[in-house]
């Protein structure tokens, strides 16, 4: 009877450990639910994010081809989700050449185990175009090994035609800076000093290269007679208003040559600090042709001045442009009331006519007519007796647009 007893409590208390036991996995499997809804939750609004995200994610395994990829990439690339994932990114031409090769550097194991770092590759859209993308990859790795590689981006394409269309304005910039037919510097607000010029301000100043020219104060490279006005313009206009207005001054050459340039500048930046860019021209040789042609013109004007002969200008209509002191002379009248006065006013009546036929012959045949007597009024009433030889007064096109010539007055030899 003990024994039968000692059965039942034992089977009693195994029951219960076993309903115990029974109880326990009960709660840890509804522990266990609990948390695979948690993380079934947890997954979805993981997915939610990444397909919300402004930033591109696609996975691939290891053999390249496409697992997954969020919304972000499917917009960007107009590639439909079926399209896409499965699709092997090298073999379909998806990556440009360059990005395949640096890929293959960085896939020789710099991602493997080490933070990721960016880096811009090209990714061709379904449309043909290409989008650049500033992309960090990272190993997938499942129970110890590499199973694949993520890949977050952010498409950068808009960010790149913006750095090349300035690579392209700079270099556009470059290029007329360097060919420019006149001197272009650029000198430093603060020194005074030139930071920046091309070959031909470098020729200007007489040195063999831009480099040398660098580190110049320009100033002392200015005539003496001129360097106090150049001076004030570069501390006082320079520094409150932009120098368009152009100046005309000579420099020293190395050689000890003054040369004549003439300058206009403008307010600029150059390498972040305030700047003046001064563009100019060597125009020594127009300014020596000019001296030529104003002592040459001075010295024919003196030449007619002196001399004995009346010399004139007319137009076509016959009214005095110019003439010298004894043309004035001979008609009593000054130079400021000869100057618009016609032929007729002091050809006597009977002569206007032939005098015209004979300016008219000049005109039509441009062959000079010399020795002309005719009868003039002077000024005073009186009359005279006057000989006048008229040549073609030409342009710089060679077509005629008046006359000039040489008068005497003979009355005195005709009386004698």
């Amino acid at each position: 009877m003990r024994d039968i007893d000692k059965t039942k409590e034992q089977l009693i208390s195994e029951l219960a450990e076993l309903r115990q036991r029974i109880t326990q996995l009960e709660a840890s499997e509804a522990e266990r639910k609990r948390a695979n809804e948690t993380l079934k939750r947890s997954l979805e609004r993981l997915e939610n994010l990444m397909e919300e995200i402004p930033t591109g994610v696609l996975t691939t395994d290891l053999s390249g081809k496409i697992t997954y990829a969020n919304e972000t990439i499917l917009q960007g690339t107009g590639y439909s989700r079926d399209e896409l994932v499965g699709m092997d990114g090298l073999s379909a031409g998806l990556l440009s050449r360059e990005t395949v090769r640096v890929l293959g550097e960085r896939l020789k194991g710099k991602l493997m185990g080490k933070p990721p770092s960016p880096l811009e590759i090209q990714f061709k859209r379904k449309d043909g175009s290409w989008m650049w993308l500033e992309i960090r990859g990272k190993a997938l790795w499942e129970e110890g090994r590499p199973v694949g590689i993520q890949t977050v981006g952010e498409d950068i394409t808009e960010r790149k035609r913006a750095e090349e269309a300035l690579r392209q304005s700079e270099r556009n910039y470059r290029i007329l800076f360097e060919t420019a037919l006149e001197g272009v510097a650029v000198i430093d607000r603060e020194t005074l000093k030139v930071v920046l010029c091309n070959q031909n301000a470098a020729r200007v100043f007489g040195l063999g290269s831009p480099e040398e020219v660098v580190g110049l104060d320009p100033v002392t490279a200015v005539h003496p007679d001129d360097r106090e006005r150049v001076a004030k313009i570069m501390l006082e206009d320079g520094l409150e208003k932009d120098l368009r207005e152009t100046n005309e001054f000579r420099l020293i050459a190395r050689d000890g040559r003054d040369l004549w340039v003439s300058a206009v500048g403008a307010t600029t930046e150059y390498q972040g600090k305030l700047a003046m860019i001064v563009s100019f021209r060597d125009f020594t040789e127009r300014k020596q042709a000019e001296e030529a042609l104003r002592q040459s013109e001075e010295r024919y004007r003196t030449i007619l001045e002196e001399m004995d002969e009346g010399y004139f200008e007319v137009d076509l209509a016959g009214n005095f442009t110019f003439s010298n002191d004894a043309n004035c002379r001979a008609l009593g009248y000054s130079r400021e009331e000869l100057l618009g006065m016609n032929y007729r006013v002091y050809t006597a009546e009977e002569d206007v006519e032939r005098m015209f036929k004979v300016f008219n012959q000049v005109y039509r045949t441009g062959k000079p007519s010399k020795g002309l007597s005719y009868k003039f009024i002077h000024k005073d009433g009186s009359t005279g007796l006057g000989e006048v030889s008229a040549f073609p007064l030409q342009n710089q096109e060679g077509k005629i647009i008046g006359f000039r010539g040489i008068g005497r007055d003979i009355t005195e030899r005709k009386r004698m």
